[in-house]
């Protein structure tokens, strides 16, 4: 055993004995005359003498002592053994010049000095402009890097005599110190940028304007060479730093973020501002931008200083890293910091190397989300925290936002922009409401998971219908559908195409990508989500609601048709749940009366009930299921909702309008008939396809995946688009 006393302890006499301190906690030893025995311990408590070395030294009397002060101060934290160390060849000017970074990395790690001369002899390659880069090389020097490579860009101004003058400072402690000033880059010739990062083992850039195409171009070059990258951003009065960008995992542990750097800056760039949001969308350079009245020398040096310390850490595995999957704020104005998370973008050209799937392996994929768990409200509570993020996340916001919250909690959810080809208006927002605050918040949650993933189209994940694969195919291999939904015997070479689950069948099938996802301008300002859209705990569950728009929508357009009256449901006569009666109990205590008005021979096809639901004259909402009590709770719901919204002025929430039911097919009979049992979803969706075959149609569902990350969360969110079944075909 070779003890030494860790750099960060102090500890001083007490009456009872010894306190020590470091910064993993104290301890109070009891003993008289130990603080005096530890004094005249330390000079002998270096890593330079064993254990037997130091109590030889002593009287025989006090040599058992020592040795059990020793091994219980190591065992405590204060003292390490530095037998097991690697050996290092730092000279001892070098440990004395650099004692404060190696007992920093001592805090965190053993073989302190092995790792802080792997850190100095690391080949780092700086990149930039301005004072941020100043400040940088500044850092970079006064941390210990021995070698220094600096290649300076033309956005700013910079002063290169001053570098030269850090450099001759830092000599005078570390005459080893070197800095190399490279040749600037025609940053349009990749490759030759791609050879003058070759001989670095890290890269990294800053500088005092946004640089983002030369930002995107050294994440991917850096990510395709195997390189540590760190970049940050001046954006006005913030910097931006991070994410910590290495393909592989980390030596030691630390592991490799998950995603770049243009998955965090899409991610960004999809919850700024639209006026901000539209300048930088096209991650071009702007060597132009002023520079921010918030950028001077001390603000500068926090930046870069932040920015090799997470080099420094990362590289001797001391501390925890601030940007390993993370972007790193820092207000310019008040210094304040704050880490936001990221999840892998879907539409990254860097490390998302997307593509379409193969047939075999989309049936796989399918058979296994088909037969796959279901979701408890807590598992996916759990699971949906993690897409959101006030400047990161899919979701920037769920809160209640000073709405109302009697009779029901009412939530809102803000959606971050799903896809970049999209228009930048005002900020997508979505609603819920329940009986209390966690189910108005899973509500708006599920909803605005559906409205996200209808809206989130990688074009990658396509097929062209002249795709090779596809070329020469047996038609009987699968089925291919047009634009119009009919059976084809042959694809379109101008199309996209998406594969499909056929049902009832179960066989692939190809779908132009139009009929999925709202691609032209014109569709953007479709209501969100289209129909066909749904998603569920289970599989069958997303299956059945997404099939319930379906009938919501011929519902309505049915009505114009109807000449006889439809009868009124007598709803004390039927069994209802308990969410359902509370429902009625609020409304009737705001003396709101609410008509209900049984639909369901509309859609006898369908194999749905309907319902409408109309108070006085205007017709609030119409519900389509296969259970009766589901769709009264979920219309008496729907109806507390709008009234609470109406009585309150709170139009945010309120239902959006639907077609009337006239007057002439309001009914007065009312009727209680016996309604099919509850049924469970996976009961429900074999009759809703049976009813679904009888019409000639088939269901085909295309699983909206296309964010893993919102995939990871939430597995069940489909499109169902309905195809004509072939003339010939007898299933």
């Amino acid at each position: 055993m070779r003890p030494r006393m860790r750099g960060d302890v102090f500890y001083f006499p007490t009456p009872e004995g010894v306190y020590l301190r470091n910064n993993q906690g104290a301890f109070h030893l009891r003993g008289k005359g130990l603080a005096r025995l530890l004094d005249l311990l330390l000079p002998y408590l270096d890593g330079q003498h064993t254990l037997d070395e130091i109590t030889q030294q002593a009287p025989g009397e006090q040599r058992a002592l020592i040795s059990k002060l020793i091994e219980m101060l190591t065992a405590r934290g204060f003292i390490r053994d530095l037998t097991p160390d690697h050996p290092h060849q730092l000279s001892a000017a070098e440990q004395e010049t650099y004692a404060a970074e190696i007992a920093f990395i001592e805090a965190f790690q053993d073989s302190s000095a092995w790792r802080f001369e792997r850190y100095r002899q690391s080949r780092v390659l700086l990149i930039g402009s301005g004072l941020t880069l100043q400040a940088l090389v500044q850092a970079a020097l006064h941390s210990g890097l021995a070698d220094i490579s600096v290649l300076i860009t033309g956005e700013c101004p910079l002063d290169r005599q001053r570098l030269q003058e850090y450099l001759a400072l830092r000599q005078t402690r570390d005459p080893l110190q070197q800095l190399h000033i490279l040749e600037p880059l025609n940053w349009d010739d990749e490759q030759t940028v791609a050879r003058t990062l070759a001989p670095f083992e890290a890269v990294l850039h800053l500088s005092d304007r946004p640089m983002l195409r030369r930002s995107a171009l050294l994440n991917r070059l850096c990510y395709q060479q195997g390189k540590l990258f760190l970049s940050a951003t001046i954006l006005d009065t913030q910097a931006w730093l991070g994410p910590l960008v290495l393909p592989a995992p980390a030596p030691g542990g630390h592991e490799a973020s998950r995603g770049c750097w243009e998955c965090a800056w899409l991610r960004l760039l999809a919850n700024l501002p639209p006026e901000m949001a539209t300048t930088l969308d096209d991650f071009a350079d702007h060597p132009e931008t002023p520079l921010s009245y918030a950028l001077a020398v001390p603000t500068a040096a926090v930046v870069a200083n932040t920015l090799n310390f997470e080099l420094f850490k990362y590289i001797t595995e001391a501390g925890p890293l601030e940007t390993s999957g993370h972007l790193l704020f820092i207000d310019l104005e008040t210094l304040q910091s704050q880490r936001h998370p990221f999840n892998a973008s879907a539409h990254c050209r860097c490390c998302r190397q997307a593509g379409p799937l193969t047939a075999s392996y989309f049936r796989d994929l399918v058979r296994e989300r088909s037969t796959g768990p279901v979701l408890s409200q807590e598992d996916f509570s759990r699971k949906a925290a993690r897409l959101f993020d006030a400047r990161l996340g899919l979701f920037s916001a769920l809160d209640e936002h000073n709405y109302t919250q009697i009779p029901l909690n009412i939530a809102r959810v803000d959606l971050a922009q799903p896809a970049p080809r999209l228009s930048r208006g005002e900020t997508w927002r979505v609603f819920g409401a329940g009986s209390d605050f966690g189910a108005a918040r899973r509500a708006a949650t599920l909803r605005a998971c559906e409205c996200y993933a209808a809206w989130c189209y990688d074009p990658r994940r396509s097929l062209s219908g002249s795709a090779p694969e596809l070329v020469g195919t047996a038609p009987e291999a699968f089925t291919c559908y047009t634009r119009s939904l009919e059976p084809s015997t042959s694809l379109d070479p101008q199309e996209d195409y998406l594969w499909a689950w056929e049902l009832p069948g179960e066989q692939v099938a190809l779908v132009p990508a139009a009929t999925v996802f709202p691609l032209s301008t014109e569709e953007e300002r479709l209501q969100l989500p289209p129909v066909g859209v749904a998603a569920g705990m289970s599989w069958s569950e997303a299956l059945c609601r997404a099939l319930f728009t379906y009938g919501c929508a011929a519902l309505e357009q049915r009505l114009a048709q109807s000449r006889e009256p439809f009868p009124q449901v007598e709803i004390e006569a039927l069994t209802l749940s308990e969410a359902a009666q509370r429902y009625r109990h609020l409304l009737a205590l705001q003396e709101i009366a609410i008509a209900v008005y049984d639909l369901s021979a509309l859609l006898s096809d369908w194999g749905l009930l309907a319902f409408a639901f109309c108070c006085n004259e205007e017709t609030w909402t119409y519900t389509c299921h296969v259970q009766v009590q589901a769709a009264i709770e979920e219309g008496l719901r729907l109806c507390l909702q709008h009234a609470q919204a109406l009585r309150n002025s709170e139009s945010d929430y309120a239902l959006l309008p639907v077609t009337p039911l006239p007057s002439a097919l309001r009914g007065e009979t009312l009727i209680a008939p016996p309604y099919p049992p509850v049924e469970a979803w996976e009961q429900m969706l074999p009759a809703l396809l049976a009813a679904l075959q009888s019409q000639g149609r088939r269901a085909l569902i295309v699983p909206l995946d296309h964010d893993a990350a919102l995939t990871e969360a939430l597995p069940y969110i489909v499109r169902i688009v309905l195809g004509k079944r072939r003339v010939d075909d007898g299933r």
